[in-house]
């Protein structure tokens, strides 16, 4: 048999690799890979731009306000783009270059 072939295992015939069935007897050959768990589940989204207005108005505390965006969606993972994007909405524009560069080392000490 051929490298990367499969015999039959009703006729012995050979057949390809990605054959589905016989060629011969047509007898439909067993796909393991259907009832595969998966290494990552997937759960949420990664939201990178989000859509529409920030969900929580600002309060002075960037650590609570993260907490507070996180707790709208629960599922979902914000980047610190669309924590940037919404930020940069909610504070003064001389607020926003400090609070913007604390927000990535933020965002990985509270994974």
């Amino acid at each position: 048999m051929a490298k990367g072939h499969k015999a039959c295992s009703q006729c012995g015939a050979d057949n390809g690799a990605r054959a589905l069935s016989c060629g011969s007897c047509h007898q439909p050959f067993d796909i393991g890979a259907a009832n595969e768990v998966f290494f990552f589940p997937i759960t949420g989204n990664n939201i990178i731009t989000p859509a529409g207005k920030c969900p929580v108005p600002w309060k002075g505390d960037l650590v609570a306000w993260v907490e507070a965006v996180r707790d709208t969606a629960p599922n979902d993972h914000f980047t610190d783009a669309a924590l940037r994007y919404w930020l940069r909405t909610v504070v003064p524009a001389n607020e926003f270059t400090n609070l913007a560069t604390e927000l990535s080392p933020l965002q990985t000490s509270m994974l």
